[in-house]
């Protein structure tokens, strides 16, 4: 596709993931900026939600997620398109969401409760993942459908068990989205270590020898989230910002 080329680079540094935060109660001038950056498939998308709060929280990420795009390739927001392909089935309604321009940076985005994270790394596919501190976690169904035996054993002699399950859920699915797979995974079946090496990356191995990963947390404040990028990657350092807007 043609791009007009009209805006300031902020190009995303090779050897870093970039993280980038919002809250989700902005003020309508502040969404109705975001809204004018989303194509219309995305419009659509978003609109399907049923919630009104998974809408609000979708229309930040995107809106989040094409500004800072478009920072890094110097367009405007509004000429950017996604494309999906399902790993899984080829299908293109779902799936991992990539830019449609060959010189993008690979992206990632995740939303739950009063935030909203985008990702972006030049270094190859990225997976970031936000899960809402709240209390009223059904433990008992994630214990079946997210933990390994392993993994769930070693959660309930954490200082807190419940923060150290909530920091390994969301480092789970922001594993999964590496590849793209996503949920589909079976997080139970994504094995993460509780320990972190000297630069706070995590090991994790994929299922179905899809391979290993790499995943770090990202402190925010009322909520857990987590970023991962290939275990073979170049990208080794993080920059977590708030997005304006």
């Amino acid at each position: 596709m043609m791009l007009r080329m009209s805006i300031a680079r902020a190009t995303v540094a090779a050897g870093t993931v970039e993280v980038w935060w919002s809250p989700i109660d902005l003020s309508p001038a502040q969404l109705d900026t975001l809204r004018a950056t989303l194509d219309a498939a995305t419009r659509d998308r978003i609109a399907a939600l049923v919630r009104p709060d998974d809408r609000l929280r979708a229309l930040v990420a995107h809106g989040i997620l094409r500004r800072r795009a478009a920072a890094a390739l110097g367009v405007p927001a509004a000429d950017l398109r996604l494309r999906r392909t399902c790993p899984t089935c080829g299908a293109t309604d779902h799936g991992k969401p990539e830019l449609d321009v060959p010189t993008a940076p690979a992206i990632s985005l995740s939303h739950a409760g009063r935030f909203a994270v985008v990702a972006l790394s030049v270094d190859g596919p990225v997976g970031v993942d936000v899960e809402d501190a709240r209390p009223d976690v059904d433990w008992e169904r994630a214990r079946r459908h997210v933990f390994s035996d392993a993994e769930w054993d070693a959660s309930a002699h954490a200082p807190d068990p419940a923060a150290a399950r909530l920091a390994a859920w969301s480092r789970k699915e922001a594993a999964s989205k590496v590849t793209g797979h996503g949920v589909a995974l079976g997080l139970e079946r994504v094995l993460v270590a509780a320990g972190a090496d000297a630069d706070g990356w995590h090991a994790a191995d994929l299922p179905d020898g899809l391979g290993a990963v790499r995943v770090a947390d990202v402190a925010l404040d009322g909520a857990v989230a987590a970023v991962a990028v290939p275990a073979g990657g170049t990208s080794v350092d993080r920059t977590v910002r708030r997005a304006e807007v």
